[in-house]
């Protein structure tokens, strides 16, 4: 079964010899004025799921009236694939996990609120809220 083990937002991220750095983790979103563009990392981490099989993911975020915004609907990832960048083995006796990093460059958000993230893996949904409020209310 599958598990959220990670969700965080990031102001950016850089690619290191070892791996990807995520850079100063951001409790709250604050653009300088809202309605105003901001630009963010969204990252995360399913894990439970079964190694070297396909599964569905889907992203959607929500704000806090209006319509959702739909970032993927209904991928198919394999994690764990023999061709992936750390190398990782394919091991049956261990759960594998799906790790997704996202830049969002210059999100428009329309308004203040709390803004939800809806994450989907197969068929089991989870979601993360978050604060965005103008720069001088904090």
């Amino acid at each position: 079964m599958e598990n959220l083990s990670m969700f965080m937002l990031f102001d950016s991220m850089q690619q290191t010899e070892q791996g990807c750095q995520l850079i100063n983790p951001l409790p709250i979103i604050q653009p300088m004025s809202v309605p105003g563009n901001f630009s963010f990392i969204f990252a995360f981490n399913a894990f439970g799921v079964k190694p070297g099989y396909e599964h569905t993911l889907s992203l959607s975020l929500n704000p806090p009236t209006g319509e959702p915004l739909t970032l993927f609907d209904r991928k198919k990832v394999v994690p764990n694939e023999p061709d992936n960048v750390a190398k990782v083995p394919v091991r049956e006796d261990l759960p594998g996990s799906i790790s997704i990093n996202l830049e969002l460059r210059n999100f428009p958000f329309k308004e203040e609120g709390i803004y939800t993230f809806k994450i989907m893996v197969d068929d089991k949904f989870y979601e993360h809220s978050f604060p965005v409020y103008h720069k001088d209310v904090y």
